[in-house]
Order: structure tokens, then sequence, then C-alpha cells
């Protein structure tokens, strides 16, 4: 259950970090990038959360882990190069 719970909270928090970036007059790579993060850890607790519930490693899961460490990695490369 609990890591249900917490794809949950990161998905919402997920939500709320593109919104932002939709409503925002201005956006910079740190904004990107930091949308990337937040986007790719909601990612991973899905992944987490999908293999939790099935107990085996599928498709979807190994989907989820590839898009969510890709969107951590090129998001981290955003901050630091616009920092």
């Amino acid at each position: 259950m609990t890591p249900v719970l917490l794809a949950g909270f990161c998905t919402s928090m997920a939500a709320l970090a593109l919104g932002k970036l939709a409503l925002a007059d201005e956006r910079d790579g740190v904004d990107f990038g930091t949308a990337a993060v937040v986007t790719g850890v909601a990612a991973l607790t899905l992944c987490w959360a999908v293999f939790d519930v099935v107990s085996s490693i599928t498709v979807a899961v190994v989907a989820l882990a590839v898009v969510g460490c890709g969107s951590i990695v090129g998001g981290v490369g955003l901050i630091s190069r616009e920092w």
C-alpha cells in the first residue's frame, strides 16, 4: 500500500510542477529541469507501485523505469547547465 500512496503523492507533485511550468510567463532551463526531475521521480514511484502489485518485471515496469531514469538524468542536466 505504501508505494501506491507515494506514487499518488509524487504524481500530484508532478502535475503541480507541470501546471506551474505551463502557466509561467517566463521559463528557463531550471524550470524545465525541475519539472523533468519531479516527473521522473513520479515515474519511478509508479514503477515501484506496479512492481509491488504484479510482483514480477513486466514491460510496463521496465518502460516506467527507463522513462523515469531518463527524465531525471535529463532534468539534472538542464538544471546544472542553466544554473
